[in-house]
């Protein structure tokens, strides 16, 4: 059943076509409010400094 899913998808290409609507809607938001993205990937990179750190046993 997998598989079939897989075919008909490849077959319409859904997966190109979602992927040019994520990326145009990504798009819109970075021009609606870029500084919210700023913000989240601050927040983001905190969050992983903070991971690798506790990681580390630092």
């Amino acid at each position: 059943m997998a598989l079939a899913d897989l075919d008909s998808k490849g077959r319409v290409g859904l997966i190109e076509k979602w992927g040019g609507v994520e990326a145009g809607m990504q798009k819109e938001a970075m021009k609606r409010d870029p500084e919210k993205l700023i913000q989240l990937k601050a927040f983001q990179e905190s969050q992983l400094r903070n991971a690798r750190k506790a990681l580390s046993g630092s």
